[in-house]
């Protein structure tokens, strides 16, 4: 699974103080993508009391962004399941008066079009979303063949879409 929500902070120059998710407690966070492209290291900012589970949809992504900007300190970054919560994440971000990337950064999964139809548009990850559903058929069609998977782990490349929902922290000193 991806990131719902996650936040960068403060030991390694950011300004937040936590990483929310809804990935699995089995993946690493060392593997999880730098949405932001400054280079933080998530296994440094792993708090769990801030994790929150829920839907990859826009009405679930608002929810959750909602309660994390009610945070006192509030988050200075968010990266949604996919585009569809990271826009839940942007209402959620401008109904509090909070400006975006200037106060809260936000990205999302998929690079659907909506990302870039919001205002502002929103930082992506892009995902090889053909190359994943052939690799699901062809494994499913090795299982029922009753073949031996030479490997259950998949890894495929993705690609990080910088667009101007996203920006360095802003200064809270």
């Amino acid at each position: 699974m991806r990131p719902l929500i996650k936040n960068r902070s403060g030991n390694i120059g950011q300004s937040a103080r936590s990483i929310v998710t809804r990935r699995s407690p089995f993946t690493p966070t060392s593997q999880w993508p730098d949405p932001t492209g400054i280079g933080w290291t998530a296994s440094a900012i792993f708090n769990p009391s801030l994790i929150r589970h829920d839907q990859p949809t826009t009405e679930h992504g608002y929810r959750a962004a909602g309660e994390l900007l009610d945070l006192d300190p509030r988050p200075t970054a968010l990266v949604a399941f996919n585009d569809k919560a990271a826009v839940g994440a942007l209402r959620a971000t401008a109904e509090r008066g909070l400006s975006v990337p200037r106060d809260v950064s936000i990205a999302g999964f998929d690079d659907l079009d909506l990302s870039r139809a919001t205002t502002p548009q929103l930082t992506t990850v892009r995902q090889p979303l053909q190359e994943m559903g052939r690799m699901a058929v062809s494994l499913l069609i090795r299982l029922l063949d009753r073949h031996a998977l030479e490997a259950l782990h998949v890894e495929l490349a993705t690609t990080l879409t910088p667009r101007a929902s996203t920006a360095p922290p802003p200064d809270l000193s």
